[in-house]
């Protein structure tokens, strides 16, 4: 986060101008201020600041992608903290990153902390289900609302804001499978995080979801629906060359396993830095597939390198050792995630 910060203020800063750097504790953990002399924003500027791609209107000539403050909010927004900047032209901008202190020795910071204040909407068909499931989370702060029925939770969505979303995938008229489908088709609903409480999990249709079985278990219930708020729905990154894109994504769409794609070992670093994923594919015929493995921070709920290396047709690329394990060939790419999907106990997350 400092680094492109400073690098940003550096660049937009001219010849006998200051870059300066603060820190100190604040009453929400710490504070991180980064502050510069340079050319400031306008009003317009300041509104798209932190969207992917954008650049100041001085920016003709100044090296950059318009990424690095993109990546800067994604990360403050992952850690639980809060980023604010103020600009004026020609007076130099500032920007403040506040941090929650990290908790105290022996103190394990659970997923289902991360609940309190979210928005959550619970469909189900039965009412004393959809009611547990809300009484279940009401102790960490969730506020829900309860729909019974398919099209009513479409509606909703449609219509309203929320965080995450809890679904029973065996009710009548629409089923959850019906919702799922519908959910990845809209690209504003695409990332909502689903957490499936049903009897029935289907690993295969599901596989790109968060499942909690009923009986609910509380405790259970909490830390999956925390952990799909603070990763998304997104579990599965894919780094390799064109020409293996396509049977690779028809090889994960068979089973229904949502993906992220990156062309090189950069595109896949930038894409941990603002998502988490669980497993990783890589292309076995990348010129760079060493340091393509190396770059990977999946940052999943396991807590630990889950990495496929992939071989397309007769490449002839030999196994990489540093995984001990031989490429296996693209259509059995998805079957090698879902092994790595498997449900995990709550105590995992």
């Amino acid at each position: 986060m400092l680094m492109n910060l400073v690098t940003n203020a550096h660049l937009y800063t001219d010849e006998g101008g200051t870059v300066a750097l603060h820190a100190g504790p604040s009453p929400a953990g710490v504070r991180i201020e980064v502050a510069d002399t340079g050319r400031g924003m306008t009003a317009g500027e300041l509104e798209h600041v932190f969207e992917r791609f954008s650049r100041g209107s001085g920016s003709t000539g100044t090296p950059g992608t318009g990424l690095g403050l993109s990546i800067v909010k994604s990360l403050v927004d992952l850690h639980g903290g809060t980023i604010d900047v103020a600009s004026t032209p020609g007076g130099g901008t500032t920007f403040a990153i506040t941090l929650p202190a990290a908790p105290a020795p022996g103190v394990v910071a659970r997923p289902r902390d991360a609940l309190h204040g979210r928005r959550v909407l619970v469909v189900d068909d039965e009412p004393e289900t959809a009611r547990l499931i809300a009484e279940r989370l009401e102790p960490w702060g969730v506020e829900c609302e309860i729909v019974h029925d398919g099209a009513g939770a479409l509606e909703r969505l449609r219509t309203g804001e929320f965080d995450a979303m809890t679904l029973d995938v065996l009710m009548p008229g629409m089923s959850g499978f019906e919702i799922l489908r519908e959910l990845r088709a809209d690209p504003r609903l695409a990332d909502l995080p689903v957490v499936v409480v049903s009897v029935f999990s289907g690993r295969e249709a599901l596989s790109g979801e968060w499942v909690v079985s009923k009986p609910i278990d509380a405790d259970e219930l909490a830390d999956a629906l925390g952990a799909a708020v603070i990763a998304g729905r997104v579990r599965v990154l894919a780094v390799g060359r064109p020409n293996v894109r396509g049977a690779l994504r028809q090889a994960l769409e068979q089973l229904a396993i949502e993906h992220e794609w990156a062309g090189t070992p950069l595109e896949a670093a930038r894409l941990c830095a603002t998502r988490r994923f669980e497993v990783a594919l890589v292309d076995a015929g990348l010129p760079d597939v060493e340091a393509a493995i190396a770059g990977l921070d999946l940052r999943g709920r396991r807590l630990r390198r889950s990495v496929v290396v992939v071989a397309a047709g007769d490449d002839g690329v030999p196994g990489i050792a540093r995984l001990d394990a031989d490429p296996i060939p693209v259509d059995e790419a998805g079957a090698a995630v879902l092994a790595l999907l498997q449900p995990t106990a709550a105590a995992d997350l």
